[in-house]
């Protein structure tokens, strides 16, 4: 060999007497061959690999969802089936443009009245397929259309990252695909797991907030206020308590800001408001723990908690908020144990929140903020 001839030792692995090193350090260079000639292509086919997994996933739950929705709306449709699959097509399609938020100058009222005229476009299609049906149950059918209509787009936002990175090689747009790639599976999950209660009518996690009222003012009548919107009127401690919810037992979260406007017309000499509403929990909390604090427990696109906040301002009436803790999943899926648990809790907390808070003859406001699909 060379390097005896020359009288040096002979290069790593390469000794007569160790044909195993020689191979290694040959395996060695090839796959470093192949990972700098390959690398990008291996890596572009291993996310376009984990990618497709969670299309085709998300594609089921899109599917799954269509398929509830039609069951759903076959027990009260008297029309032709194709009729009825081309108007859902058409409606899981729909969308809704925010306004331009350049100036943002009154844009909240802009985005209320296009939310608006987007719930009414998806009650409306509810209405003119099932015109018969009860009305909790057009409300829960309107929801159902609702969550699947989030599943498709989501189903359509994965689909068009997977096919235009596969079909340009694009690996920048895949590695920024990967960033919120959990979020929207995430999403995507939550709702597919709250297809059942919504087509069954069942309360979710979301409705912990109209069941705290529930329970807080017991068989008081309650009275319409605003649009699928109602408020009770309850005397407790000797305080006077007036509490508002959307108005059950159909899927709807009601016209709070609307609602709130009016009431305090109505009592004018409205000490603090307090509002009860499921929050996001953060990784390593417990489901149905509860949490006290000031402001506007309320989520959703924020018009009736800007109206809300505005009003009090204006009349400096304090703002307390109680929420309970759960996941996005655990918010639109069927009520759990744990969450129900969580109900007594709350009420319990309100009850502590109006000794500390306000006095003997005083009016409290109470809103409770979420979906009141099952709870009457």
């Amino acid at each position: 060999m060379w390097w005896r001839e020359v009288n040096l030792p002979p290069p790593f692995g390469f000794g007569e007497e160790d044909p195993t090193a020689y191979i290694i350090s040959m395996l060695g260079l090839a796959i470093f061959a192949v990972f700098l000639f390959y690398g990008m292509r291996l890596q572009l086919a291993s996310l376009l690999w984990q990618l497709g997994k969670h299309v085709r996933r998300v594609e089921k739950l899109s599917k799954n969802a269509k398929r509830r929705l039609l069951d759903s709306i076959k027990e009260h449709y008297t029309g032709d089936e194709a009729e009825l699959l081309s108007e859902i097509d058409e409606a899981i399609n729909v969308f809704a443009i925010r306004p331009i938020s350049l100036d943002p100058h009154k844009v909240v009222p802009k985005l209320d009245h296009v939310l608006r005229l987007r719930d009414k476009e998806i009650e409306g299609t509810i209405e003119m397929l099932v015109p018969d049906a009860r009305r909790a149950t057009k409300k829960n059918l309107s929801n159902l259309l609702e969550l699947t209509i989030e599943l498709e787009n989501i189903k359509k936002t994965l689909q068009h990252y997977y096919i235009a990175a596969k079909k340009n090689k694009d690996l920048i747009a895949l590695s920024y695909m990967q960033i919120y790639l959990p979020f929207l599976m995430e999403a995507a999950e939550a709702y597919g797991s709250g297809i059942n209660a919504f087509a069954e009518g069942e309360p979710v996690g979301d409705s912990v907030g109209p069941l705290v009222v529930r329970n807080i003012i017991g068989s008081s009548k309650p009275r319409r206020i605003a649009e699928d919107t109602v408020f009770y009127e309850k005397a407790i401690d000797g305080r006077r308590v007036i509490a508002v919810k959307a108005e059950g037992p159909g899927g709807t979260v009601g016209r709070l800001g609307d609602a709130l406007e009016k009431v305090l017309d109505i009592y004018r000499g409205t000490r603090i408001i307090v509002t009860i509403d499921a929050a996001l929990k953060l990784e390593g909390e417990e489901t149905g723990s509860i949490a006290e604090g000031v402001g506007v427990a309320m989520g959703g696109p924020g018009t009736d908690r800007f109206v809300i906040e505005t009003i009090a301002t204006r009349r400096n009436i304090p703002l307390y908020a109680i929420v309970v803790k759960m996941s996005e999943k655990e918010a639109v899926s069927e009520m759990n144990e744990k969450v129900r648990a969580a109900v007594p809790l709350a009420v319990e907390r309100f009850r502590r929140l109006l000794e500390e808070k306000s006095e003997p003859g005083d009016t409290v406001l109470l809103v409770g903020v979420g979906n009141t699909i099952g709870v009457p």
